[in-house]
């Protein structure tokens, strides 16, 4: 369960670096 809830963690931090990528564009 801990990698799994780590995989997650690790989802959303991607998705948020990919916000802002797109948000400086």
């Amino acid at each position: 369960v801990g990698k799994d809830i780590v995989a997650e963690l690790a989802a959303a931090l991607d998705r948020r670096s990919l916000d802002m990528r797109v948000a400086a564009l």
